[in-house]
């Protein structure tokens, strides 16, 4: 599949994350911080912070590997009133996960364990956690990227192959084939500030109608289903004003 990096305005979707969330819950004990030395001490908030560390560096570890990112989201101290001069006895925290790939929650998973019983050696405190969601990710049919690729060059459109960390509603459609097209935009999204340029939409959407006429074609052509198909080369059929008279005609049947 080739690729045209130059100033990509089409991000052809190789792959699709899921979330594997995690929320842990940590046990220790209220010391007073002045009395208390610290190799004694059992410090919730303590544990949260490497688990929060070590998180960090395995999501490192994956992004680099190509397999996906995490980060600790949120703690939370329970039953203790903020003050400076003891330790906190019960904390939470919560986790998010992303995998891509070829990346599998149960491997994911297990690292993480790994993670718990090493924090809760260091500190001596009692951590359990618990699995909010778990999800696969999907990879993006070969094929269709591959035409979409096809459908970019012929138009001089500079294209990337790329993951999407986030999920997508197209990991959960019961289809055989699945892909995505991805534009460029600013603000990042779930974000008020995000805008997309009009051009890229359009061009989006060319590349849609193209891809959507050229599959078509393909699937008339190898699937015989033709009704009083007239006599065109390939070259007339690929123009959008003969396909469309065409289908205006109804000359297809049961695509």
């Amino acid at each position: 599949m080739k690729a045209n990096k130059s100033k990509p305005t089409i991000g052809i979707i190789n792959s699709i994350g899921s979330a594997v969330r995690v929320k842990y819950s940590v046990k220790g004990k209220a010391d007073h911080t002045g009395s208390t030395p610290m190799k004694k001490r059992k410090n919730a908030v303590d544990a949260t912070s490497f688990i929060g560390k070590k998180v960090i560096k395995l999501g490192k570890k994956y992004e680099k590997d190509g397999l996906g990112r995490s980060s600790q989201v949120e703690i939370n101290t329970l039953n203790h009133n903020g003050s400076f001069n003891q330790t906190a006895k019960l904390a939470e925290g919560l986790i998010d996960f992303r995998i891509i790939g070829k990346a599998t929650p149960d491997k994911l998973l297990n690292d993480f364990d790994k993670i718990v019983k090493k924090v809760k050696e260091k500190t001596k405190t009692k951590i359990k956690y618990k699995v909010i969601s778990k999800g696969t990710p999907v990879i993006t049919d070969y094929a269709l990227n591959s035409s979409i690729s096809e459908v970019c060059d012929q138009n001089n459109i500079p294209h990337i192959d790329m993951p999407s960390y986030a999920g997508q509603d197209t990991g959960y459609i019961p289809a055989k084939a699945k892909t995505m097209i991805f534009i460029p935009s600013k603000g990042g999204s779930h974000n008020p500030k995000e805008s997309t340029k009009k051009e890229f939409i359009e061009t989006a959407t060319r590349v849609f109608t193209d891809l959507s006429r050229t599959l078509l074609l393909e699937k008339f052509r190898d699937t015989k289903v033709v009704h009083n198909m007239p006599q065109l080369n390939i070259a007339d059929i690929r123009s959008k004003h003969l396909l469309d008279n065409a289908i205006n005609q109804n000359i297809f049947r049961d695509l």
